[in-house]
């Protein structure tokens, strides 16, 4: 068990095949399932990690390609060996939520919204609280509203954000 902001619960596995490299809550909101993704993101079998018994993981869906993380107070950093411009990666969230905002859109599950762009601090509000994700490495982010049951942990968004080729690492920040 890990806190983050010393508000935000989370767990890492310590071993799994094909599973999620973690989850989390704070308060009213639940990311069932945090880890690394193949293209396409709407292929769930492309989710997922092979946990070692170090900080040290390869992708479930691409043996050759291999992840670390080291969590902070405030969040957690990963850098990925082993990519190519042929595979694109990204490390998803499915996050349970009412509501997400990116700048000044409000985005609703069950809707056909969604943002493809440059990344910024996502918000998610559910039951007057709220929380935050920001990658601090620049890289392209999606967030896709989901249906909130029957598949994909049952989470009302998916937050993909690409790790480039040129700059394989991320830099969570949760607020």
């Amino acid at each position: 068990m890990f806190t983050f902001a010393n508000r935000i619960q989370s767990t890492f596995v310590s071993s799994k095949e094909n599973g999620p490299l973690g989850a989390m809550k704070c308060g009213s909101f639940e990311i069932p399932a945090f880890g690394p993704q193949l293209h396409p993101l709407s292929d769930v079998q492309m989710f997922g990690c092979h946990r070692t018994d170090t900080q040290w993981s390869c992708l479930s869906a691409q043996k050759e390609i291999w992840f670390e993380y080291e969590c902070t107070d405030q969040g957690f950093m990963t850098r990925f060996v082993g990519m190519t411009s042929a595979v694109p990666v990204f490390f998803v969230f499915y996050v349970k939520a009412e509501q997400a905002i990116v700048g000044q859109e409000i985005f609703l599950p069950r809707s056909l919204q969604r943002y493809h762009d440059a990344s910024k601090t996502v918000t998610f509000q559910s039951n007057g609280d709220s929380f935050s994700i920001e990658n601090q490495v620049p890289t392209k982010l999606q967030l896709i509203p989901l249906a909130g049951n029957g598949c994909f942990w049952d989470s009302d968004f998916l937050l993909a954000f690409e790790i480039p080729v040129h700059d394989p690492r991320t830099c969570f920040q949760f607020v």
